[in-house]
C-alpha cells in the first residue's frame, strides 16, 4: 500500500529507504512490513507498508519488487535496515545496483554483548561508524583495538563500507539506523493486534494525519530552508569541516565565513532538498478519506 501523495513526494527526498519487518499479533499472525524515509525536517516520510506471511526470501523479494515498481531505483539509493538473510538475499535481487547499509545501533549491541565489559570506552570508540574520514575512522578503530583485539576482526567480517561512513559508496546523512522504523512500529503497538482490514485504516489514517500536521508546519515555514535545517547553519554547523559538507550538502562555518564576506547568499549553497519550497512541494498533495463506494470511479 502506498499513497499517491508520497509517490508523487518521492522525488523531492534523498534516496535512502529504511526498511523494517514487525509480527501481528492479530489472531492470523503474519508480517508488517514498511518503507520509509526522513524529509528535511526531519519528519518521519512513510513511503509504503505491505503484508506477508513472515519474513522469508519470498516475502521481502515481492515487497522490494512492490517497491522498486512504484518508485524506481533512483541514482545513489541507499536501502538502510536491520541485518536479516532474507532482506539481504532480496536487495541483492531486486535492487541489484543499490547500496544495502547496516545498522550501526544494532553492530553495537552485539559487540556489547561480546565485549560489554569494556563499557563507555567501547561506545565512545564505535563512533568510527559516524567518522566522516577514513584517517579519523582508522584513529578510532585503534581506540577499540587498545581495549580487545578481537574487536577489529569482527568488525571487518561485516565490510566497512555496510556500517562505517566513511568508507559508503553512497550518501547516507544521518540514517545510519533503521531508528525511523522502530519508531514506526512503536506508534502501531496497538494497531497490530487489530483484523487487517482495520489495521489498513489505521496505517492510512496515520499517514493521512502525520502529512497533514506536516504540511501545515512547511507552509507555515517563512525562512529559505526548513527549520531544522536552519537551526543547523546557526548552531550545529560551525563544527563541520569540509569533508562533512560534501556528505551533508550543507555550507559549513568555514565557508558561511567566506560566503558573507564575498556578500554572497548561503542558502544558494544548500543543497535543493533542504529548501523550504521542496518541503512545500512534498506536502503539496493531502491523503483523503476514501469516498462511498457507490462514487468510485472505477475504469
Amino acid at each position: 500500500m502506498a499513497f499517491s501523495n508520497t509517490i508523487k513526494g518521492w522525488r523531492y527526498l534523498r534516496p535512502i529507504i529504511v526498511v523494517d519487518g514487525t509480527f501481528l499479533k492479530n489472531a492470523h499472525g503474519g508480517t508488517l512490513f514498511s518503507a520509509s524515509t526522513l524529509d528535511s525536517n526531519n519528519n518521519i516520510f512513510v513511503l509504503a507498508f505491505g503484508i506477508a506471511d513472515s519474513e522469508n526470501d519470498n516475502s521481502w523479494i515481492w515487497f522490494f519488487s512492490k517497491l522498486r515498481d512504484t518508485y524506481g531505483e533512483p541514482e545513489g539509493l541507499t536501502i538502510v535496515s536491520k541485518r536479516h538473510k532474507s532482506m539481504d538475499n532480496a536487495v541483492h535481487m531486486v535492487y541489484p545496483n543499490a547500496f544495502h547499509g547496516a545498522c550501526m545501533f544494532h553492530l553495537l549491541n552485539n559487540l556489547k554483548s561480546k565485549y560489554g565489559s569494556h563499557g563507555e570506552e567501547l561506545h565512545m570508540n564505535f563512533i568510527a561508524a559516524k567518522a566522516y574520514t577514513k584517517t579519523k575512522c582508522e584513529h578510532y578503530m585503534r581506540g577499540l583495538d587498545r581495549l580487545d583485539r578481537c574487536i577489529r576482526p569482527y568488525l571487518e567480517k561485516g565490510k566497512y563500507e555496510t556500517w562505517a561512513r566513511s568508507y559508503s559508496p553512497t550518501k547516507i546523512y544521518t540514517m545510519m539506523t533503521p531508528n525511523i522504523a522502530e519508531s514506526l512500529n512503536a506508534t502501531l503497538k496497538a494497531a497490530r493486534n487489530l483484523p487487517i482490514d482495520i489495521l489498513v485504516e489505521c496505517l492510512k489514517s496515520l499517514v493521512q494525519k502525520w502529512v497533514w500536521n506536516n504540511s501545515n508546519n512547511a507552509n507555515g515555514t517563512f525562512t529559505k530552508v526548513s527549520t531544522t535545517t536552519e537551526n543547523e547553519l546557526r548552531h550545529d554547523i560551525i563544527s563541520k569541516m569540509k569533508y562533512e559538507v560534501q556528505e551533508d550538502e550543507m555550507p559549513c562555518g568555514h565557508a558561511i565565513d567566506v560566503i558573507a564576506k564575498r556578500n554572497l547568499g548561503v542558502y544558494d549553497y544548500c543543497a535543493k532538498l533542504y529548501k523550504t519550497e521542496t518541503l512545500k512541494a512534498l506536502y503539496q498533495e493531502n491523503v483523503h478519506h476514501l469516498p462511498h463506494k457507490d462514487e468510485w470511479n472505477l475504469p
